[in-house]
């Protein structure tokens, strides 16, 4: 960018533009013209892209660097030699420009936000609970398209035009989003239509769903994968500056948005596991459970409040679930408040009790003390835990009508090796009527399992150091416990080939599905963790654990789902043995988290 002084008012052109200049200089002076130029910037880096935005040294090895191979990223290439010795100066000259006459830069931090989709996208999106906007209002909606083409343009479809934003957020609508047309019904994350179609966006928020649609295209996708998974590690850091510089804010902190895009962060972790590991969504949920907390029930005014609470708290029971599971900071405050509306408000009571006994059993076993009060505690915690175990198999082993499920088919005998991609495990396969339904069941199958293990752990830590797995009451939770994963896995081959295809109402915002399309990722992402819990049990036979392990591959690989593939690649997880090994130590500090 050249600055040169111009005796005459110029000519507005395409190559420059005209900045009135408030200086003590004669009028016919006080017009300067910014000339857009290119500027050889001399020898550049041979770095990586990757390499070059962490700022860190490339070996610059062809075709991808080793530095990234080192660290488990996917190296993005590097630049053409050519363009990187050019560098376009415009903007950077307009904003030294602006600073110079101490112009204040603040306007321009929200420009930076492209749409994140079109207008007919959320508008499909947003679906009768939540207010229609008008669009035929261009004040009315934040994000507009930058509509250049010209005449000739029309004839050429218009998805040809799409970015890769739009068609990530398109994709990711469609694939984990999941918007009722009834508000009675429930959907899942359909929160985010109603702020991504408000008047005002929040910067971590539209940060954060940038990088968790990018991340969820890149990895269902081939072409071009790389790209998408750059720019979304780069709105992902993003989205992490801007969520520190909110929760500084007291007023942004308790923001609904600013919580939206807490849990998007976790989302993402769920979709890539970046580090192979499961610690960093784990830390996004402790995160969104203070927040949550601090929100109180102010939080749970706004049915948007409320689903994300309950998301909040759904996706803490299921970090709960795991085997060897840290303790999530406030989470038990997350268990006093039920949603309201539920139909099913005395099943999901019995998940979050059994979460809540779980709790407890890990507070007093890992204190590491044998005093009086400890053995009392933990008396009355087994009791606790017997009682509500009974209710479990009450409703499991003689359902009602409504808690019934069909079963479909069944599955004749399967090799070893078959059992590796098979989609379903010999014996029954179940149905059922809605996706709601087949949640509710597989969550209490998942909570009962769990409740089992808790049990065992009490009975180990009180007879120790005498074998625990004596006497029929050991015959009679084990039986329990076998007969849950076999429900978890006679479930499976519903959530992995639930695509929407077939449903009465839509109930998913946008694209068209086929009867030979895979399976949605939000039924993938709902599915995630029972299978982890059964695939983990003691209980579970070697078949039933490949098979298992087979699914969790699948879920990786087709869905997208990354995290399931650190659980696929968990080898000495075992539940309740591991568990109870760990209480026999007697040291707290024998607790921490094996992923």
């Amino acid at each position: 960018m050249l600055l040169k002084k111009s005796p005459a008012p110029p000519t507005l052109s395409g190559a420059s533009c005209c900045v009135p200049f408030h200086g003590s200089v004669p009028r016919h002076h006080r017009l300067f013209t910014l000339t857009a130029t290119m500027v050889n910037t001399g020898k550049p880096s041979g770095g990586c892209k990757l390499c070059r935005a962490r700022r860190i040294k490339c070996d610059e090895g062809k075709p991808f660097c080793m530095r990234c191979r080192k660290s488990r990223r996917q190296c993005p290439g590097y630049r053409d030699p050519f363009e990187a010795n050019i560098r376009d100066e415009t903007e950077a000259t307009i904003k030294r420009f602006k600073k110079s006459r101490g112009e204040d830069d603040s306007e321009d931090e929200g420009k930076d936000i492209v749409p994140i989709c079109n207008k007919q996208c959320l508008k499909t999106v947003a679906g009768p609970k939540y207010k229609t906007l008008d669009y035929s209002n261009p004040a009315a909606f934040p994000y507009h398209d930058d509509d250049d083409a010209t005449d000739e343009d029309k004839d050429i479809p218009a998805s040809m035009f799409d970015s890769l934003d739009e068609q990530a957020s398109c994709y990711f609508l469609s694939e984990f989003i999941i918007v009722p047309t009834t508000p009675a019904a429930r959907g899942y994350y359909r929160f985010l239509p109603r702020f991504l179609s408000g008047p005002k966006v929040s910067k971590c928020l539209s940060q954060a769903y940038k990088a968790v649609s990018l991340a969820a295209l890149a990895s269902r996708r081939s072409v071009d994968a790389g790209a998408a998974m750059f720019h979304a590690q780069g709105h992902y850091v993003r989205a992490v500056r801007a969520v520190n510089k909110a929760i500084m804010d007291p007023q942004e902190v308790l923001n609904d948005q600013t919580l939206g895009a807490v849990l998007m962060l976790a989302f993402f972790e769920m979709l890539t596991s970046s580090r192979d590991s499961i610690t960093e969504y784990i830390n996004h949920m402790k995160g969104a459970a203070i927040m949550v907390k601090l929100r109180g029930q102010n939080g749970l005014e706004t049915p948007e409040g409320e689903e994300m609470f309950a998301i909040t708290r759904n996706q803490c029971l299921s970090i709960h679930c795991l085997p060897n599971s840290p303790e999530v900071s406030e989470f038990t405050w997350l268990l006093h408040h039920e949603c309201r509306g539920r139909m099913q408000h005395a099943i999901a009571s019995m998940d979050i009790q059994s979460s809540q006994i779980r709790q407890d059993v890990d507070r007093l076993l890992g204190a590491g003390d044998r005093k009086p009060e400890t053995t009392q505690q933990v008396l009355d915690a087994l009791r606790r835990a017997q009682a509500l175990e009974a209710k479990f198999r009450r409703l499991n082993n003689d359902p009602s009508p409504q808690w019934k499920v069909d079963t479909i088919g069944r599955i004749p005998e399967l090799s070893e090796e078959e059992l590796d991609a098979a989609e379903s495990f010999t014996g029954p396969v179940y149905g059922f009527f809605n996706l709601p339904l087949a949640i509710l069941h597989v969550a209490t199958w998942c909570c009962h399992l769990m409740l089992t293990t808790t049990i065992l752990r009490c009975m180990a830590w009180l007879v120790s150091p005498n074998d625990y797995r004596l006497g029929e009451e050991y015959e009679e939770l084990k039986r329990s416990a076998q007969l849950r994963i076999q429900d978890t896995i006679a479930s499976t081959p519903f959530f992995c080939k639930w695509n929407g295809y077939g449903v009465v109402v839509a109930q998913f915002p946008v694209g068209t599905t086929r009867p030979e399309d895979p399976l949605k990722g939000a039924a993938g992402l709902m599915i995630l963790c029972p299978l982890v819990t059964a695939c983990s049990s003691d209980f579970a036979t070697h078949q039933q654990r490949r098979f298992l392990r087979g699914r969790l591959k699948y879920l990786a690989e087709v869905a997208g789902i990354k995290q399931a593939k650190v659980f696929y690649n968990m080898k000495d997880a075992s539940s309740p043995s591991r568990e109870i090994e760990r209480d026999c130590m007697q040291n707290a500090s024998s607790s921490t988290y094996p992923f």
